[in-house]
């Protein structure tokens, strides 16, 4: 008999699960998932929410995408191709710190909800070293990637995620955190980064700064990112 190996859920995995079950709480018939990839989410709703419907910008994972959803459209976060009040939410996963423009993409995505929107991103624990230092990792990473080209910004606190709709009276808001402390393989790190400086966009100064962060690395750790909801409904 051959034994099936089930290999350890990852702390994306476990925030991917319970994301999912905050969003099956509100019972929703309709969704669209905004940047939604190649439809992790959107399949993993399939027996629970009869419409699920992908907006997603890159056409390889669209064409992925469009075997679990009811339909799966070409648009940024910022003009989503859809009426007011279309769905019942509208959700996120880790795509905040993907938007050029993150007031109008949860304005966007507030508008073609019925009930309010939920969201789900990257966050790190200010309280912690070895997140800190995480954290710091993350920007370096993400600044040669802009230099390249691609739109990779910093990670949202739960306020800056809120912050476009504080003082809304229209909005019911309820913000937390979710940490599973997993300390990451320095040898990973260091292949990781150095796949990074082989970038075009990177510079001797990344090269610098990198060596003081992996120097931290080996002497206090670093650890895997927590991630950020943020669930906005309307009233």
């Amino acid at each position: 008999m051959t034994k099936v190996v089930t290999p350890p859920r990852t702390p994306d995995d476990l925030y991917r699960a319970q994301f999912r079950d905050l969003i099956l709480s509100l019972a929703p018939t309709s969704i669209v998932d905004i940047g939604c990839g190649s439809g992790r989410l959107l399949g993993s709703l399939c027996d629970a929410v009869p419409v699920r419907i992908g907006v997603e910008p890159a056409a390889a994972a669209r064409e992925i995408a469009a075997g679990v959803a009811s339909a799966v459209h070409d648009a940024p976060a910022e003009a989503l191709p859809l009426s007011d009040n279309a769905v019942d939410l509208a959700v996120m996963t880790f795509v905040p710190h993907h938007c050029r423009d993150w007031p109008q993409a949860l304005s966007e995505a507030m508008r073609v909800a019925t009930r309010g929107v939920l969201v789900l991103d990257q966050w790190f624990d200010p309280s912690l070293p070895s997140q800190v230092l995480a954290r710091h990792y993350d920007g370096w990473k993400k600044a040669i990637d802009r230099r390249g080209g691609m739109i990779h910004f910093d990670t949202f606190s739960a306020a800056g995620l809120a912050k476009p709709l504080l003082g809304r009276t229209d909005v019911s808001l309820s913000l937390g955190s979710w940490l599973h402390l997993v300390t990451l393989d320095p040898a990973v790190v260091r292949a990781e980064a150095a796949a990074h400086l082989a970038k075009p966009s990177a510079t001797e100064d990344d090269e610098g700064e990198l060596q003081i962060m992996l120097t931290a690395m080996d002497r206090i750790g670093m650890t895997d990112d927590g991630a950020v909801w943020m669930q906005a409904l309307k009233v």
